[in-house]
């Protein structure tokens, strides 16, 4: 079963999932006028997001076609080294060598001028449950 509230928040933000595969995931944002913060530039909260977003997903490619399994944050870092205003980002996440059960990703926000404006790391720890592929 896909979690409502996760979809419900994806759909909030406008993100969608561009490539998808063994250790690899990359997000992209059209980035408008709600996304940014007071001075005009992407909001710090949403650049975690993604890159949050796409480490998950890094790590959670279903060896089972039909099942995909889930995964929960343990911990995320972000340093933040660009800025970008309106336009098109895309946040590319690679899961790093780990466990069975915990795994670590880095991640990387890119500019529409391929300009890096964030890089993060997340440790996550995967769930015992799995969800079907097509709901």
């Amino acid at each position: 079963m896909v979690d409502q509230e996760s979809q419900n928040f994806r759909e909030l933000l406008g993100y969608v999932f561009l490539e998808w595969s063994a250790d690899y995931a990359v997000v992209g944002l059209q980035v408008e006028a709600r996304h940014m913060n007071r001075t005009g530039f992407l909001h710090g909260g949403v650049i975690c997001t993604l890159l949050d977003v796409c480490c998950a997903r890094a790590g959670c490619f279903p060896e089972d076609k039909d099942r995909q399994p889930l995964a929960v944050t343990l911990s995320y870092s972000v340093s933040f080294i660009g800025q970008t205003g309106a336009g098109p980002v895309r946040a590319v996440g690679r899961k790093q060598p780990g466990g069975r059960k915990i795994f670590a990703a880095a991640g990387q926000l890119f500019a529409e001028d391929g300009s890096v404006v964030a890089i993060g790391q997340g440790t996550y720890q995967y769930r015992k449950q799995t969800v079907d592929i097509f709901r």
